[in-house]
């Protein structure tokens, strides 16, 4: 808990002004309440036992203009609270966001999206309710219990130390159990994180679930994940009840101690019956206090364990950066060469690239194919530098990759993946993103270039049609092309298509097809592909097995070979007469393409 007020204490430092305002106001509030219950010995000892009118008065209109001036205090304090607690979220979230653009492809291909969505969402959810109803209500009471005590010591210090002593055994006893609260509230809201990614695959998933008549089943596997939810909600629970209790439980106490001595010392005439009445409120003061400082506990250690799961993402290791020194990339036009290249995913203890040699001028058509696993996806990373070579080197017009900046280098080219991502936006803002500062012309020539402008054009409001939610008023064929003139929009002088027709029919895979075909020539394409079709038209196809290129060449020339890539272009023929495959299992260990 102390990191998380530590870490919270520098994002406030950033309203260092509004802040230090705030607790002034904290200050005046806590005076006029405790001059509020302390005011009744003065009623009491001046007014009532004297029966002085006047005196009644004056306390009275002392009272209801400090009334005035406190609900002024009261109202602008909450005001500015909650601002500067909005502030401080938004902050907290845009530095998850912006470092989680820094992190690299593989740490999206091991942690769920629906349990990210959880952070943004929940976690930094219970930090905003910890710090714009928690914190100022709890730092109110704290400031309290010191006024009070204060005035408690100048009017009698015994009672003083009295209550002092019942304070601080009220303040330590919600730390027999504190530790065990915050780690199971962790534990909840982890288990949360899960329900959420498990919610988001089924809603996801819900053509194959119904395909598969798997209804009940998912029906019960949730009860299943509510039950185990619901037994840590319940502990959770029960311990953030059991810190804000105890306090309370022990402050009843000390009121009976107080309440004994301070009535002992009225009937020896050491104290008056209005300084006995003025303790007694005093003390319901602080016991009110206590309550606003303990009840927000609860509060605490959710926002505690929400900050350490956001913590989980901030110190999360940074992808790939630039080195020092870095210089920009010129415009491609010699040659992409991967020199002795070996590569293994940091998951793997198997190489998935072993002593790859490979050279593509620039303007060539090459494809690569292989069977699943024969670490073909595996260079098109790493010339996108979404991974570093374990040995070896690649570069760029004689440029190592590691010596170039990031930016210079994708600037530089348009991808187009298996998995494309349409915004529910409208189609040119969806092209737009290739290339941000696109002219509407620039757009449209992409879509030419694409073959999609006529399909646009033929949609109710072109293209400012609405795309959808994941484009779901394309079909799959027109969301390829619209993620291809994405590609093409930032005119790249590398275009790499990684399975982008995996999951197309024939017909509209052959219109594709031909679609590049003509882009032939515009720049250097890089395809990644199971459909040996895309490799008929290459100027180069490279065969690769278990992490090496095992053939390379041009269709004609490799089908003349007898050699693995003339066994692959049978076995495809063969699967689209509807004979066997036989194709083996993907090589053990390899987690790329």
């Amino acid at each position: 808990m102390r990191e998380m007020f530590i870490s919270i204490a520098r994002y406030a430092g950033r309203y260092r002004t509004t802040v230090f305002l705030l607790f002034g106001g904290l200050i005046l509030e806590s005076l006029y309440d405790v001059g509020v219950r302390y005011s009744m010995k003065f009623v009491i000892d001046k007014a009532v036992v004297e029966g002085d009118m006047p005196a009644l008065m004056l306390i009275l209109a002392a009272l209801g203009v400090g009334a005035v001036l406190f609900n002024f205090v009261v109202i602008a304090c909450d005001f500015y609270w909650a601002r500067i607690g909005g502030r401080i979220v938004n902050d907290i979230r845009l530095d998850m966001f912006g470092h989680l653009q820094s992190l690299p492809v593989g740490f999206y291909r091991r942690q769920s999206a629906g349990d990210l969505t959880a952070r943004f969402n929940a976690d930094v959810g219970q930090i905003e309710n910890g710090m714009v109803l928690a914190f100022p209500m709890a730092m109110a009471g704290l400031v309290e219990i010191v006024t009070t005590l204060a005035l408690m010591l100048f009017v009698h210090p015994i009672l003083a130390g009295i209550a002092a002593v019942g304070i601080l055994f009220s303040l330590m006893m919600p730390r027999i159990v504190q530790g065990k609260a915050l780690d199971a509230s962790f534990v909840l809201r982890r288990e949360e994180g899960r329900m959420m990614g498990f919610l988001q695959e089924n809603l996801g998933g819900q053509s194959v679930i119904k395909a598969y008549s798997l209804e009940n089943h998912a029906s019960k596997d949730f009860s299943n994940r509510l039950d185990e939810l619901l037994t840590k909600l319940a502990r959770a629970n029960f311990l953030s009840y059991l810190v804000s209790r105890l306090p309370s439980l022990t402050f009843l106490m000390l009121q009976l101690v107080v309440l004994g001595v301070g009535g002992w010392l009225t009937i020896n005439g050491r104290i008056t019956v209005g300084d006995l009445v003025a303790y007694q409120a005093l003390l319901i003061g602080l016991n009110s206090a206590i309550h606003n400082l303990t009840w927000m506990i609860p509060s605490f250690i959710d926002a505690t364990a929400g900050w350490q799961r956001i913590r989980e993402i901030l110190d999360e290791p940074m992808g790939i950066q630039d080195k020092p020194g870095a210089r920009d990339l010129s415009r491609f036009n010699q040659a992409i060469e991967v020199e002795k290249v070996s590569f293994r995913y940091p998951t793997s203890e198997i190489p998935t690239l072993n002593k790859v040699d490979l050279k593509i001028n620039a303007g060539e058509y090459v494809v690569f194919v292989g069977r699943s696993g024969a670490g073909k996806s595996s260079i098109i990373n790493l010339i996108l530098r979404f991974y570093e070579v374990t040995e070896g080197k690649i570069t760029v017009d004689g440029q190592d990759l590691r010596d170039v900046t990031m930016s210079s280098l994708r600037s530089q080219i348009g991808l187009v993946s298996q998995e494309i991502t349409i915004f529910d936006a409208p189609v040119k803002d969806n092209i737009r993103l290739g290339a941000l500062d696109a002219s509407d012309d620039d757009v449209i020539a992409a879509a030419k270039a694409a073959e999609i402008h006529d399909l646009i054009m033929s949609l109710p409001e072109g293209y400012d049609t609405m795309a959808g939610t994941s484009g779901a008023r394309f079909s799959g064929g027109e969301r390829q092309r619209i993620a291809l003139a994405r590609a093409l929009v930032r005119k790249p002088a590398i275009l790499v298509l990684d399975e982008f027709s995996s999951a197309l029919d024939p017909t509209t895979e052959a219109e594709i097809l031909q679609t590049i075909v003509k882009l032939k020539g515009t720049c250097t394409i890089l395809s990644v592909t199971h459909r040996l079709t895309m490799a008929e038209t290459a100027d180069k196809v490279v065969v690769m097995r278990a992490g090496r290129i095992v053939e390379l060449g041009a269709h004609e020339e490799l089908i003349s070979r007898k050699g693995e890539y003339s066994r692959l272009w049978k076995r495809a023929a063969s699967e689209e007469k509807g004979g066997p495959a036989n194709e083996p299992a993907p090589t053990p260990g390899n987690s790329g393409e």
